[in-house]
């Protein structure tokens, strides 16, 4: 495949609560989605993605790396 165009992945992004500016990283278990989903983000014009290279598990295993949740009810 192919990245959805740059309009529709912000429109999905914007859907999902992104909006520019924001400082977001991605995650995955191995790092190649977390890869893709930065790239996509890029391609719609965010310009502050980050892709962290190791698996959540990883990161929190190191007790000093924080972890935010939205509170309950939140969306």
């Amino acid at each position: 495949g192919q990245l959805k165009s740059p309009g529709e992945l912000r429109r999905l992004l914007a859907e999902a609560g992104f909006v520019g500016g924001d400082h977001v990283v991605t995650h995955c278990d191995g790092g190649g989605r977390a890869a893709l989903a930065a790239a996509a983000a890029v391609r719609a014009g965010f310009n502050d993605f980050r892709a962290y290279y190791l698996s959540f598990a990883d990161w929190t295993a190191d007790e000093s790396c924080p972890v935010v949740q939205d509170p309950p009810g939140a969306s």
